[in-house]
């Protein structure tokens, strides 16, 4: 089966989000929240590696060549159609600034092509 990504701006992802973000928090608690973030849906909190639990299905979804490696986390169906929330196994790195058009400290812009 191959994977394909909602889009952020998609008018799907909006009718999405808040379905994932609830069963984020069913199954997670506190212990991690799901946020839209300009780039990617970011998943705040620590995530359990469960490689040491050899009971545990393996749920990676192997790619074509050129494609991402991915580990399923959830999966659910909305309005007909099944979705998963997936984690990249090789990590993405976004580079940020600080907003200046912001009081919140923590809130970043990406950085620009020029800029990189």
């Amino acid at each position: 089966d191959q994977l394909v990504p909602v889009e952020l701006d998609d008018d799907l992802m909006d009718d999405v989000f808040p379905v994932a973000a609830n069963i984020v928090a069913d199954e997670f608690g506190d212990e991690l929240a799901l946020m839209r973030t300009p780039q990617t849906l970011t998943l705040v909190g620590e995530l359990e590696d469960e490689e040491d639990d050899e009971e545990e299905e393996d749920e990676s979804v192997d790619m074509d060549d050129g494609e991402e490696e991915v580990e399923v986390l959830i999966s659910f169906d909305h309005k007909g159609m099944e979705f998963d929330l997936v984690r990249l196994l090789d990590p993405v790195l976004l580079v940020g600034k600080p907003d200046p058009d912001s009081d919140d400290p923590q809130r970043r812009l990406l950085l620009t092509p020029q800029e990189s």
